[in-house]
């Protein structure tokens, strides 16, 4: 037999060898296993064990397959006889075997195969991790309540009707050119910021938003909002480690926060909500560490569309969600940024303002201090949270670099690659010109720099809009084809650039080199944004 991860390799291949002659939209009940292509994960909604439901997602790549995430869903085992049981995996520990039953395949876009596999992993315990290996791999008659939406016609989608059906050929290079529905999602800051330690003070929790918008790819694209769910969910930390956050959430928030749920209520997976022509999931638990306790701060999400009728997948997609805790406070306040850290601001604090803080722990910095990033009123009087930092630390006779507050020397979240933009200096100016402006009344985070301030051509200027709130070219945000703040496709990050990769074969903006990840035909030369047309790649060049 061949060894385990050329049988893992093997599965992948024989899987993607399927596409494209039996891949189309399944309309199924939610909570088969899933195989994705794109990303080598398993997703497994159910695993019984000890008569419970554990939902477990593990890595298959050529080189290792791993235990992602193994978490209890807090729901009942499917009723016996019933086609969801059907999906449920079992653990045998007499013969340490993982049996997964049923497993579709996700392709590219979010299409799904009809074939159904039941797969069964050996594993081992070494040195306190588990070591998978593939014990058997065989093809199965799918369940009678998963069927195939054929995709042997073509027709084109008018109004917000979301039935699925396959989309005019494309007429240049684009890798969604089966897909009739594409998901672009994003961070609307580019980097979130937390403290690790909450004990003694909270500058800022875990908290973090993502956005999505969906386009109807066609001739004339359209945006959709209609008969649609988008769901989202982390891929590698939902175990919201690496904080003592929700051992004082209640005391600095006044209000109760169940572990690894957001101050909105939200967690690491749910459905995202609408709000005017994009999706949303605000206030996110995320934490700047895997669930093995590694330094991340970008870590994956998971983007899905579905049918709202059907629950079959139409669109997918995976993004960055980015957050640090490098804030860096300890290089001038001492110890290594936990308690001694906080202790020696808060004191300082007290000294200085006449303040009894620590005293009175644990201290969260916007309860005083008005911040529109938590929607703080503040007190009447104090400065807001931004002009207090940057006031106070514009008047070192050292003044710290933005790195030495913002994430960080490890971290990098100015990320983009375009050429000038490599310096916060240019666009926000230094630590005295921040103060300056802030003390003049300019309103931190509702007031920024705009493109326009560089940059100029046909609706480069926002206006009163934020470039994160700005929208233009066919109703569509200028986040979705340029991606999100500090890290404007392309990036630094090649985990960044993938969706753009995907959508158009290369990293920079949407449309750079073509429009064909929203249009099946390239427009005409007055149709592009910006004032510019719409063929422009270099097998037009002659015509």
């Amino acid at each position: 037999m061949k060894n385990a991860l050329s049988l893992a390799w093997s599965l992948m291949i024989l899987l993607s060898s399927l596409y494209p002659s039996n891949v189309g939209a399944l309309s199924c009940s939610d909570g088969f296993p899933v195989f994705s292509i794109p990303n080598g994960t398993l997703d497994i909604p159910c695993v019984a064990f000890e008569g419970r439901c554990f939902r477990v997602t593990m890595e298959i790549r050529d080189d290792a397959i791993s235990l992602v995430s193994l978490q209890p869903t807090g729901q009942d085992l499917p009723q016996a006889g019933s086609p969801e049981e059907s999906f449920v995996g079992e653990i045998d520990l007499k013969y340490m075997a993982l049996s997964i039953p049923q497993i579709r395949v996700s392709y590219p876009g979010g299409t799904l195969s009809s074939e159904a596999f039941d797969v069964r992993f050996k594993f081992f315990l070494e040195d306190d991790t588990v070591r998978f290996e593939v014990d058997q791999v065989r093809p199965v008659e799918p369940v009678d309540n998963c069927t195939l939406v054929s995709t042997g016609s073509s027709s084109e989608n008018s109004g917000n009707s979301e039935s699925v059906s396959n989309p005019p050929a494309s007429s240049g290079y684009t890798g969604v050119e089966n897909d009739q529905y594409i998901v672009i999602a994003y961070n609307d800051l580019g980097m979130h910021c937390m403290n690790g330690d909450h004990s003694l003070l909270s500058i800022l929790p875990p908290y973090n938003t993502l956005v999505a918008q969906v386009i109807r790819r066609g001739r004339e694209p359209k945006v959709i909002t209609k008969g649609i769910v988008v769901e989202y969910r982390m891929l590698q930390n939902d175990m919201c480690v690496g904080t003592n956050f929700w051992d004082y959430a209640g005391e600095l928030f006044g209000m109760d926060v169940p572990f690894c749920q957001g101050l909105t209520g939200n967690g690491v997976s749910g459905e995202m909500e609408l709000k005017g022509e994009r999706f949303f999931a605000e206030g996110l638990p995320v934490t700047p560490f895997d669930n093995s306790g590694t330094f991340n701060p970008y870590p994956l999400a998971e983007v899905t569309v579905k049918d709202a009728s059907t629950g079959a997948i139409i669109s997918s997609t995976q993004t960055v969600v980015p957050i640090s805790y490098e804030m860096n406070c300890h290089k001038c306040h001492g110890g290594s940024g936990g308690t001694v850290t906080m202790e020696n601001i808060l004191k300082k604090h007290d000294e200085e303002e006449g303040t009894d803080l620590l005293s009175n722990t644990p201290v969260l910095c916007q309860e005083c201090h008005s911040d529109p990033a938590l929607d703080s009123a503040g007190k009447e009087g104090v400065p807001n949270f931004s002009l207090a930092m940057h006031g106070r630390h514009a008047k070192l006779s050292t003044q710290p670099s933005c790195y030495d507050c913002h994430p960080g020397p490890e971290t990098k979240c100015l990320r983009t690659a375009i050429e000038g933009m490599d310096r916060c200096e240019g666009c926000h100016g230094g630590l005295q010109q921040m103060a300056q402006g802030l003390r003049a009344g300019r309103t931190p985070w509702l007031e920024e720099p705009k493109c326009s301030n560089c940059h100029s051509g046909k609706d480069v200027d926002t206006g009163s809009n934020l470039y994160r709130n700005a929208r233009g070219h066919g109703g569509i945000y200028c986040e979705t084809c340029h991606y999100e703040p500090h890290a404007w496709w392309p990036s630094l990050l090649d985990k960044d650039n993938e969706q753009a990769i995907r959508l158009q074969g290369q990293a920079g903006p949407l449309g750079e080199s073509d429009c064909v990840a929203c249009h099946t035909e390239v427009p005409d030369d007055d149709e592009g944004p910006h004032g510019m047309g719409g063929s422009r790649r270099e097998d037009d060049d002659d015509d």
